[in-house]
């Protein structure tokens, strides 16, 4: 248990003296002790409580910073699928206007075939 006053605390200091006042360990009466003692507790409590928040906050950003790579990641692949599903679209296109060029082309030809036979 963390005691109210550190170690290296100076136990008198002469100003404080020169001016009267006693150090603050004498000062602490019988009746106030169990008000010390149960602040110190609470203290202790709230440092406790501070790690532990840390921790999960700590914790937390984390999951976050993981997830938010996962998402960066996926945003990366969609577009690298987008592109690839247009480029199939164009290609499919491409091949679509080549096959009506090649049907208008074949028509004009066998029809100009067909007049010279004629």
């Amino acid at each position: 248990m963390r005691t109210l006053f550190p170690a290296n605390m100076p136990r008198t200091n002469p100003l404080l003296e020169v001016l009267g006042f006693e150090p603050l360990r004498t000062r602490i009466s019988a009746k106030n002790r169990p008000f010390c003692l149960l602040h110190s507790q609470k203290i202790e409590q709230l440092r406790l409580d501070r790690e532990k928040t840390e921790k999960m906050l700590r914790e937390r950003h984390l999951v976050m910073e993981t997830n938010l790579k996962e998402m960066v990641e996926r945003g990366e692949v969609q577009k690298l699928l987008e592109i690839e599903v247009d480029r199939l679209f164009r290609l499919k296109e491409l091949k679509s206007s080549c096959m009506v060029r090649k049907c208008l082309f074949g028509y004009s030809e066998n029809a100009s075939f067909a007049e010279e036979e004629g």
